[in-house]
């Protein structure tokens, strides 16, 4: 499961895993399980607001420049369950495009990429979380006009 929709959120991994056993939900027991061996199998995790995601080895997390899309939208993942890293690339690839937007049209277009119609406030308050870490990380730049562009 990690190897082919890393990076997955662990609340994702846990519904996969139960539903590949039958099972209606992870209980405690079973999520610490899952921790446990994701653990000593090496799988590498990112924590982003409380929440952990999983990525498959030999990833480099901090250059991370793909992201998932589709175009399906059963298969549309939660805002949530998408990793900052996958929206900050994202992010990047519109800007190489569009040179500098305002966050709200950035947030709107990183939406849009991951399959949003409409841009609820969770949605794009997410988004703009994660688009100023990218600035406090040093993977993006606010321009004193209030325009993210690349570094």
């Amino acid at each position: 499961i990690i190897a082919a929709e890393s990076p997955v959120s662990f609340p994702v991994l846990c519904r996969r895993i139960t539903t590949a056993w039958g099972m209606a939900r992870a209980g405690a027991r079973i999520e610490e399980r899952i921790r446990s061996l994701c653990s000593v199998q090496g799988y590498p995790a990112t924590e982003y607001q409380g929440l952990i995601y999983y990525w498959k080895k030999g990833v480099d997390v901090e250059s991370y420049a793909e992201f998932r899309v589709t175009s399906d939208a059963a298969e549309r993942r939660a805002i949530e369950d998408i990793a900052p890293q996958e929206i900050l690339a994202a992010a990047r690839s519109i800007l190489e495009a569009q040179i500098s937007l305002t966050e709200a049209d950035l947030a709107k277009e990183i939406a849009r990429i991951f399959g949003y119609v409409r841009v609820v406030e969770s949605t794009s308050g997410k988004i703009c979380d994660v688009l100023r870490y990218g600035v406090r990380t040093k993977r993006l730049c606010l321009q004193d006009n209030g325009r993210y562009v690349l570094l």
